[in-house]
């Protein structure tokens, strides 16, 4: 049985030009991890966290650390200072969290989705949409795998973790059909401090594929807080470990945000039929 954490990064709302100091993308990833390796790798992730936290293990206090979180914004903002001790130290803790999920054979899913300047930019609908695409692909994983599973998404709203939901239900209980019969229930809903995988999937969201989606696809927005011109440069590294965790890259995309024009816009990006799709990941 495989569960499949769901994060993301950035806001839903309008970029409204391109001086604004609102977010210009939206990014949704799933990390995708065996039942057999979700203990050791929570244990294994909490004391990598300790000791960049903290510069030591702490055996004892693996549960009163789990609800400590180590945000990907953050990890990003101290790589943005290469030189620096804080660079060192989050690159270090990257590269040992890359290389754990390798081994654990976890798969990354998801969208990044870059706004236009002054563009009309449906946010939570975007979401349940990139949603959708995040299960359509999970769940061909599990098909691959004769497997089943479950989605466990970070806790947003009510009204939006209702709407999420109720999309894939729906699919789910047609009376003719089920579009995801490899799931045992729809989505639900966790704190994020709760749950290592979405504590990860914040990580690996945030830290690497929205500056490397905004850096390589982001042309129409301005260098600045959001995108990097030197970021391409700094995340160079963790280039072929990405392409490792996202079957080389085909299971992340990267869609301008002008090109979604109707409700079932994430459709096109399915394995089967994509189109207006750019890797987010280039080989190095």
């Amino acid at each position: 049985m495989y569960t499949c954490y769901i994060d993301e990064a950035g806001c839903p709302g309008v970029f409204p030009s391109e001086s604004s100091i609102i977010q210009p993308a939206l990014a949704i990833a799933g990390l995708s991890l065996h039942h057999t390796s979700i203990r050791a790798l929570s244990q294994h992730f909490i004391k990598l966290k300790q000791m960049y936290l903290y510069g030591s293990k702490r055996s004892l206090l693996l549960e009163d650390d789990l609800p400590v979180e180590l945000k990907g914004a953050d990890l990003r903002q101290a790589i943005r200072t290469p030189g620096s001790q804080n660079a060192r130290n989050a690159h270090h803790f990257l590269h040992q969290l890359m290389d754990m999920l390798i081994i654990h054979e976890a798969q990354l899913f998801g969208s990044v989705l870059i706004k236009s300047p002054g563009e009309e930019f449906d946010g939570n609908r975007i979401y349940s949409a990139a949603m959708q695409e995040i299960a359509y692909s999970f769940h061909q994983q599990l098909e691959l795998r004769d497997d089943s599973g479950a989605i466990v998404a970070d806790f947003r709203e009510p009204k939006i973790n209702t709407l999420v939901s109720k999309d894939i239900a729906a699919k789910m209980l047609k009376n003719n059909s089920n579009s995801f019969p490899r799931f045992y229930e729809p989505p639900t809903f966790g704190m994020s401090n709760n749950h290592v995988g979405i504590q990860i999937a914040d990580i690996l969201v945030s830290t690497l594929l929205f500056p490397l989606a905004l850096c390589e696809h982001g042309k129409e927005i301005p260098y600045g807080k959001y995108r990097v011109a030197e970021d391409s440069t700094l995340f160079r590294c963790y280039r072929k470990r990405l392409l490792a965790l996202s079957n080389r890259g085909s299971s992340i995309s990267v869609i301008h945000a002008k090109n979604l024009n109707d409700r079932h816009c994430f459709a096109q990006t399915r394995p089967q039929n994509r189109v207006r799709k750019a890797e987010i990941m280039r080989a190095a």
